[in-house]
C-alpha cells in the first residue's frame, strides 16, 4: 500500500516487533462511485454541549451516548480470528435508491467482503441490531477507505469546523477485540462494543495527522475520534507500539476527508 507522506517512525506490518494494530489511511479519494459523493451542510446537534475544547465534557455520560449512536460494528470474515472493525455514520449529499445512511470505515475492515456483500455484516444501536443488505458503495484500497450504505437511519456525526490544536480533549470510540477474562484460553476473546478511551491531542502534523493519547486498539479501525462536543476530529487508523519508539495512536484529520469527498 502506498502510504505517501508518513510521519516518523517508519511503520511496518506483519509479525515484526513493531505491531501495527490498524492500517493508516493517508488520503481519502473514494473510487468506484457510480455518482459523485458530496458532504451536505451540517447543523450542530442541539444536544451537544458547548465547552472549552481543552476541558473534559460537562456531561461525559451524555456525550458517550450521543457519539455511540453514530458508531457501528462491522464484521467481515478474515479467517480464524474473524474480522471486526468500526465505522460511523456521515451525511452525504446523495444515496443509492433505498438507502438512507452512509458509513465510513477503513478498506482493510471490509476487504474480504468487497466481492461478496453477503459476507458483510453491519450492526448498530445499543442492542447491535443487524442492518439488512449493507452495500459497499465505494472503495479506495490505496488509501484504506471505504463507504458503506445501509437502509437504517443512524444519526450522523458532526465534523469539527476549526483547526485541531494540541491539548484538545479527545475520545475514541470503537469495537476492539479483547481477551475474555472468563476464558483466558479463548483465542478469539470478546468484542468490546463502543469501547471508549480518552486523552488529549498530543501533536498535530500539518493538516493530516492527529496524535492522541486516547488508546487505539485492533478493532478501532475506521472509528471516530471526537472532541468534547462530539464533533468528528478524524478517523482512528493507526495504533502502534515499539520498545524503542513507544506507543502512538494516530487519526487522520477529518478535514482531509471532507475536502477530498467534496472534490468528487
Amino acid at each position: 500500500m502506498a502510504f505517501g507522506e508518513m510521519p516518523s517512525p517508519r511503520i511496518e506490518s506483519g509479525r515484526s516487533s513493531f505491531k501495527v494494530l490498524a492500517v493508516v489511511a493517508v488520503t481519502v479519494v473514494l473510487v468506484s462511485v457510480s455518482a459523485s459523493v458530496g458532504i451536505v451542510a451540517f447543523v450542530n446537534r442541539p444536544e451537544l454541549v458547548e465547552a472549552d475544547y481543552f476541558l473534559p465534557p460537562k456531561d461525559f455520560s451524555n456525550l458517550i451516548s450521543l457519539v455511540s449512536e453514530s458508531v457501528v460494528r462491522i464484521e467481515c470474515d478474515f479467517g480464524l480470528r474473524g474480522g471486526v472493525g468500526t465505522g460511523f455514520a456521515l451525511n452525504v449529499a446523495n444515496y443509492s435508491s433505498g438507502y438512507t445512511t452512509a458509513i465510513i470505515t477503513n478498506y482493510h475492515v471490509i476487504r474480504n467482503c468487497h466481492e461478496n456483500f453477503g459476507r458483510l455484516r453491519v450492526f448498530h444501536g445499543a442492542q447491535r441490531v443487524e442492518s439488512l443488505s449493507p452495500k459497499i458503495r465505494a472503495t479506495d484500497e490505496g488509501n484504506d477507505l471505504a463507504l458503506i450504505e445501509v437502509r437504517d437511519s443512524i444519526p450522523a456525526l458532526v465534523p469539527v469546523t476549526r483547526p485541531v490544536e494540541v491539548g484538545w480533549w479527545s475520545m475514541a470510540v470503537g469495537n476492539p477485540r479483547s481477551i475474555n477474562p472468563d476464558d483466558l484460553g479463548d483465542p478469539l476473546g470478546v468484542v468490546l462494543d463502543n469501547n471508549v478511551s480518552v486523552g488529549i491531542i498530543t501533536s498535530v502534523i500539518g493538516t493530516r495527522w492527529n496524535y492522541t493519547s486516547a488508546t487505539i486498539n485492533r478493532g478501532n479501525s475506521g472509528g471516530p475520534l471526537v472532541n468534547n462536543r462530539g464533533e468528528l476530529i478524524g478517523i482512528n487508523t493507526l495504533g502502534s507500539t515499539n520498545d524503542e519508539v513507544g506507543l502512538w495512536n494516530i487519526a487522520v484529520n477529518s478535514e482531509i476527508i471532507f475536502e477530498n469527498l467534496l472534490k468528487r
